[in-house]
């Protein structure tokens, strides 16, 4: 069995913090991979054990050892390897997101809504907006605001929908009593 195979997701972070940083301290690569202190220590005695990092001493005083951890070729190989994994899982997520966005707002299209009013996150936002021109989706964000409670400050003829996506996963019934908006023009996005 390939041995990267058994490599997580955070090993390849701590893999890449290595290869691009000097690392001295465990809580140096923490900070620099973003993962805890306890996983780093636990997967770092991993990467050692299978030789795809080593330590080289620099400096040595009596009550402490200084040293930098070193991606070794192997640790170089495994890297690459685990990026080229974890590249193709995130564009196939993006992918499976994309086609459900596209899906849900064809719904929105074939029901006779065009304008569209977006709740929840600019990122979202954003990705809605870029999958409506992408595909030349007859539909256009006509506002966007960040919390359910800030809607109640936009007329409601100003859109077709509200496209919601609250941390309050409630469904289209729910969305409408909480709010007091129509329920016609509230629609959760999961």
């Amino acid at each position: 069995m390939n041995r990267t195979m058994e490599l997580s997701t955070k090993s390849f972070f701590i893999l890449d913090a290595l290869d691009r940083y000097e690392i001295t301290t465990q809580r140096q690569l923490s900070e620099r991979s973003g993962i805890s202190l306890g996983h780093v220590n636990h997967i770092l005695k991993d990467l050692l054990q299978k030789g795809l990092v080593r330590t080289d001493d620099f400096f040595q005083s009596p009550n402490k050892k200084h040293g930098v951890y070193l991606l070794t070729p192997k640790g170089l190989d495994a890297k690459s390897r685990l990026a080229s994994r974890f590249v193709v899982s995130k564009l196939k997520e993006y992918s499976q997101f994309k086609r459900y966005i596209v899906d849900k707002l064809t719904i929105i299209e074939s029901k006779g809504n065009t304008n569209i009013f977006f709740v929840g996150p600019e990122i979202v936002k954003d990705f809605v907006d870029k999958t409506i021109k992408d595909f030349s989706l007859n539909l256009v964000m006509v506002g966007y605001c960040n919390q359910l409670e800030e809607l109640e400050s936009y007329e409601t003829d100003s859109y077709d929908i509200a496209l919601v996506l609250d941390d309050n996963s409630l469904d289209k019934k729910a969305l409408a009593k909480a709010t007091g908006f129509p329920g016609d023009k509230l629609l959760p996005l999961w």
